[in-house]
């Protein structure tokens, strides 16, 4: 199919598009204000070492080995466990919400954690931030691990109902045209004299336009059936071998 028959396609079954982008719109639009619940993160930073500028080749060391140190203490049971028993939160669920991020060449620890619920997850970021101090300092024997932030954590709300609607409407659109083709594949309606050049390789010498009710008059009388006759009146085409 060429460029041309795919906006022709379009153009006919231009209603099925339309109406099931509105389907998959208002489907969208229902789920997101009534059924998906918002989700909030919430993040914690941590300081790893100090943020002086004279430190040594031994000193960058320290700090990176201390790093990685404190990314694996955090994902360890020495940590988690701690904050499933303050929170009371299951273990797989603290899991999936958290996630610790460090971008290369810095001394910053950012955790990270999603919930349904913006002050729970606040909580567990600020927990998770406080006992991985502790537990570094503990273990390590070491005092320059710090919470960078506030008092409490900040969090926001991830995704947007715009967003999901523009998704919404982009997806009914792609089904809409899916739909256009699929019934534009098993449509085997004859429209003009273009589709039987194009399908049958044969030229069209002429039309004979008929007048539907004078056609439909003479085959009642043919017929001699009394009963209603409906017929489709259209064109007959003359088509040369």
């Amino acid at each position: 199919m060429d460029i041309k028959s795919f906006i022709l396609v379009m153009k006919n079954r231009f209603a099925t598009i339309l109406l099931t982008a509105v389907i998959m719109f208002g489907i969208s639009a229902v789920a997101t204000l009534f059924f998906i619940k918002p989700t909030y993160e919430a993040n914690e930073y941590l300081l790893i070492g100090s943020l002086k500028n004279e430190e040594t080749v031994a000193d960058t060391q320290r700090v990176n080995r201390m790093l990685a140190s404190t990314m694996d203490l955090i994902n360890s049971s020495v940590v988690l466990d701690q904050v499933q028993q303050t929170m009371e939160i299951d273990k797989e669920e603290l899991l999936k919400s958290i996630a610790i991020k460090n971008n290369q060449n810095s001394q910053i620890i950012n955790i990270s954690v999603r919930n349904e619920d913006s002050e729970k997850a606040s909580l567990i970021a600020t927990t998770i931030a406080k006992t991985t101090v502790r537990q570094v300092n503990e273990l390590l024997n070491v005092n320059d691990v710090e919470v960078l932030n506030k008092a409490e954590s900040d969090f926001e709300k991830v995704g947007s109902i715009q967003v999901n609607l523009a998704i919404g409407f982009a997806v009914g659109l792609l089904v809409g045209i899916g739909l256009a083709m699929l019934r534009e594949y098993f449509d085997d309606t004859v429209r003009n004299y273009h589709e039987i050049e194009s399908d049958l390789g044969l030229s069209v010498l002429g039309e004979i336009t008929i007048n539907e009710k004078k056609y439909l008059r003479k085959v009642k009388r043919q017929s001699g059936k009394s009963e209603p006759i409906k017929e489709n009146g259209g064109n007959i085409s003359a088509q040369s071998n």
